[in-house]
């Protein structure tokens, strides 16, 4: 079954930042075999190593592993990715300026906002 649409992102070895085209339905581990990130034999390890996330409605969540767990770490390196995601947004979905963004670490009743960005 697809998921909702929204745009994925990936944090590759905390140095590279990847994004899918907008609105997409597929999950993380397709989008990564699909640009081949990983293959399928690797995905699991992938998705535990990385961290990644989407946005939907004006709202970021970033996690690691199945699990969608996060720690102090992650929320380092999604800072400091926030500035290169926000322009990527910018272009891809059409993020007007001085949008509220919403960041949250976590995905569903486990997440936790971590700050409202305006994007400028």
């Amino acid at each position: 079954m697809p998921s909702e649409p929204r745009t994925l992102f990936v944090i590759i070895n905390e140095s590279r930042l990847e994004v899918s085209a907008p609105n997409t339905t597929m999950f993380h581990d397709q989008w990564f075999i699909k640009e081949a990130f990983t293959d399928e034999n690797m995905t699991r390890r992938f998705l535990d190593m990385h961290v990644r996330g989407y946005y939907k409605d004006h709202t970021i969540h970033f996690y690691r592993s199945p699990t969608f767990i996060y720690d102090d770490q992650d929320i380092e390196v999604m800072l400091k990715f926030i500035d290169p995601l926000l322009a990527k947004l910018t272009t891809l979905c059409q993020v007007k300026e001085g949008q509220p963004i919403n960041l949250y670490a976590g995905r569903g009743h486990n997440s936790q906002l971590i700050k409202t960005l305006c994007n400028s």
